[in-house]
């Protein structure tokens, strides 16, 4: 078809496509008022890591031995995507929190509403509820009810979401809900829920950090005293034996082995919380152990060869040493311990609260009405052609000599058009 008997076509049926888009625009704008407005509301999240604050201590004891010393107990934070924010948030700690904090499981009541407005919001829910039953049936073959909790719960993980920004620490819990109170209420309630359950996990590994770090202490100080009371005694019944400076400066090493094996079996056992023995951290730390551990019984059997007077008390002399080092560490440890369970801060916080977001997100009205507006336009021209394909009647001189395969010699005028004039 041609370019001139398209316009002709579309002129031809103008008034059907006219009031076809007429009629789209109008009812897409009435449906709009029918469906309820969404309100959209967020709050930005700060990610903000933070270095361990330990106890202070002497330059010189950063480092042991070239093994540096870490806390006991307490992984090292890494870096968290917003896919795994995004998972705890919708999780159902975090999600039923906020159902009981605000009350969603509870009816709506109709306080300050008309009748009319009460009508429509019974319709429109058991229009949803059917909605909702069909699908299911559909899906599962039939009917699945839950609890007014559950159903809350599970509408509200649906209606959340979390927006990362771009090259920053920030992201945005998002919240989309009929109401924009109750939207802005959600989105702050779910950052709270959200960064005081990050807070709790953290206290409670912290505690137990700590419980474990002061049973190890009161066996360690207990060690010592036991260590102690041996050399005292000793020395009272062999009127003390002197022995090379050698023997001393090999005792004094070996404790500081002693002291160094005790942080790798803290920094071990506090990374097989978390992760298989398997692990590439795991297996690292436990190389650094058996290297010490075979380092220090390759000491431990030079003292032997000494004279058994002098291998005795170089033996309960490195028992002294060996404690004194350990009891050291882990007493640096407890106090660690006890000021990262008194911290109160966590690397995740609220910085921007959610207000109460003024206009809807959707619907927008001219939108639909431009959508409906270009759909209509499309399924008029095409109702158009149809139209035209399927008319059979020979309207023109072309068109004659086209489907009879004769000129035409003559025509007949209109005659009522003639009588017109």
């Amino acid at each position: 078809m041609q370019t001139p008997d398209l316009v002709r076509v579309l002129l031809k049926h103008r008034q059907m496509i006219g009031l076809l888009c007429a009629s789209a625009v109008v009812n897409s704008i009435l449906i709009t008022y029918l469906v309820a407005e969404r309100y959209k509301a967020s709050t930005l999240i700060l990610i903000t890591p933070q270095t361990e604050v330990a106890a202070a201590r002497p330059t010189g004891e950063k480092e042991l031995l070239n093994f540096p010393v870490s806390p006991v107990g307490v992984s090292t934070q890494t870096e968290t995507s917003t896919k795994t924010y995004s998972e705890l948030i919708k999780s159902r700690p975090v999600v039923e929190r906020v159902v009981r904090a605000l009350g969603l499981d509870k009816p709506e009541g109709i306080t300050n509403r008309s009748r009319l407005a009460a009508a429509y919001r019974t319709l429109r829910n058991g229009l949803k509820a059917v909605a909702a039953g069909t699908g299911q049936i559909l899906k599962y073959g039939r009917v699945i009810t839950g609890t007014p909790f559950d159903r809350a719960a599970s509408e509200l993980s649906e209606r959340i979401a979390v927006a990362p920004t771009r090259n920053s620490y920030v992201f945005a819990i998002d919240c989309v809900w009929n109401d924009p109170k109750l939207a802005a209420g959600i989105a702050n309630e779910t950052a709270q829920a959200f960064v005081d359950l990050l807070a709790e996990i953290s206290r409670g590994e912290a505690q137990g950090a700590l419980q474990f770090i002061e049973r190890r202490l009161h066996e360690s100080e207990a060690d010592l005293a036991e260590a102690r009371l041996a050399l005292r005694q000793f020395k009272e019944q062999n009127h003390s034996v002197a022995f090379a400076e050698e023997t001393a400066e090999e005792i004094r090493l070996i404790g500081k082995l002693e002291g160094a094996l005790e942080k790798v079996r803290s920094e071990l056992s506090g990374l097989l919380n978390q992760f298989t023995a398997e692990n590439p951290k795991v297996r690292n730390v436990q190389a650094q152990k058996d290297r010490l551990a075979e380092s220090i019984a390759r000491r431990q059997s030079e003292i032997l060869r000494l004279p058994a007077a002098e291998a005795q008390l170089a033996t309960l002399t490195l028992h002294v040493t060996t404690a004194e080092e350990v009891y050291k560490f882990i007493a640096r440890q407890y106090e660690d311990a006890r000021i990262r369970e008194a911290q109160k801060t966590s690397d995740i916080r609220v910085v921007a609260p959610a207000l109460v977001p003024v206009r809807p997100v959707r619907p927008i009205k001219i939108y639909y009405a431009a959508v409906a507006l270009l759909m209509a336009l499309m399924v008029g021209v095409a109702l158009a052609l149809v139209l035209e394909l399927s008319d059979t009647t020979l309207r023109s001189i072309d068109t004659v000599q086209v489907a009879l395969g004769l000129p035409v010699l003559a025509t007949v005028p209109d005659i009522e058009a003639l009588q017109e004039v």
